[in-house]
């Protein structure tokens, strides 16, 4: 309540939202409706490993049973088929690089494997190739001082500027 709703999700879903031209509300977070939850004893709020136990029981009856009392999932990103699809080449380009190989962090063929593996289908390693990508894009950043990995022709200056090494 105090630092991650509005320090990171309250703040997210209102920049996605605005970007969108949509408004969105959170009726939950209402200061009486708040007030309210924070008296009801934690016996009701938690019964066994069923959470909101007072608020879903209070919704039977005005939403169809499946919906009250269907497990908890979160929001995933797609990153699996972003990675067979859009994101293909970009992903491929930086963590199979020469630079990002002969970093030795990593096992070339695993890398490989695990790419290989992903783009025919056979398994699902969006999560793991997302690590690799980020430790990349981490490493470029912090550990080489690239000015941006997707800007690769940008390099500095003796004054401090960035200037095109292509010019």
């Amino acid at each position: 309540m105090a630092s991650y709703l509005p320090g990171d999700l309250l703040v997210k879903t209102d920049r996605m939202t605005m970007a969108h031209s949509l408004e969105a509300r959170c009726p939950f977070l209402d200061d009486q409706l708040l007030a309210c939850a924070s008296t009801i004893p934690s016996q009701l709020k938690l019964k066994g490993m069923t959470t909101k136990y007072v608020l879903k029981r209070a919704l039977e009856g005005l939403l169809p049973r499946e919906i009250v009392w269907r497990k908890k999932h979160g929001f995933g990103v797609p990153m699996g088929r972003w990675f067979r699809a859009g994101l293909k080449d970009f992903l491929c380009d930086a963590i199979l690089s020469p630079e990002a190989l002969q970093r030795g962090y990593f096992k070339e063929q695993a890398v490989r494997t695990l790419v290989g593996e992903h783009m025919s289908g056979k398994r699902d390693h969006g999560h793991r190739l997302w690590a690799l990508l980020t430790f990349e894009i981490w490493h470029r950043l912090f550990i080489d001082q690239e000015v941006s990995p997707w800007l690769p022709n940008l390099v500095k200056t003796k004054s401090g500027s960035y200037a095109s090494s292509a010019a």
